[in-house]
């Protein structure tokens, strides 16, 4: 089993694109704002290879994807003067380790701050075994479509197939 490159575990959905934006203009409009964008990759379609109006987001540093996914809504003024509300939220990955542990798959993200670790279930029961970690619900690929408190995460699907994108990389 093949690992993610560590710097994909900073990536962020973005929802709400503008499909007349390039990911070149929002990657800049975003480091402006955040700072350590690495990438922007946009997803299209496959027959029309014309934008979705979705995609993601790499960040170089925990603290930038951090404070991005604090900001969660993101309002973009466009040229011909509409207001479009940008949402990010976490980029769900496949073949993570465990960030406890490293040694087992991370096959779990908690979504909420202070945590946006993986973790591997052995891990998750221990960490979240104390006060106030409780309510803190798991988020995988498996149960993405189940969640019912998170349900941006069904409509959306967090998720890319390749060779169904363009990229900004810088």
């Amino acid at each position: 089993m093949g690992c993610i490159p560590f710097a994909y575990r900073y990536s962020v959905f973005v929802a709400g694109i503008p499909r007349t934006m390039t990911a070149t203009e929002l990657a800049r409009l975003f480091d402006d704002i955040i700072n350590s964008v690495v990438e922007l990759t946009l997803e299209v379609e496959y027959s029309t290879n014309y934008p979705k109006g979705s995609g993601r987001l790499v960040f170089a540093t925990r603290e930038a994807y951090l404070l991005a996914l604090a900001v969660r809504h993101f309002t973009l003024t466009t040229t011909d003067g509409r207001k479009v509300i940008l949402e990010l939220r976490p980029y769900v990955l496949d073949r993570m380790l465990c960030e406890i542990c490293y040694e087992a798959a991370g096959v779990y993200l908690c979504p909420y701050l202070p945590c946006f670790l993986y973790y591997c279930v052995s891990c998750w029961n221990f960490i979240h075994q104390y006060d106030g970690m409780g309510s803190h619900k798991p988020v995988s690929k498996r149960n993405l479509k189940f969640l019912k408190q998170n349900y941006i995460f069904h409509r959306c699907n967090n998720s890319m197939r390749r060779k169904y994108y363009r990229r900004f990389h810088q």
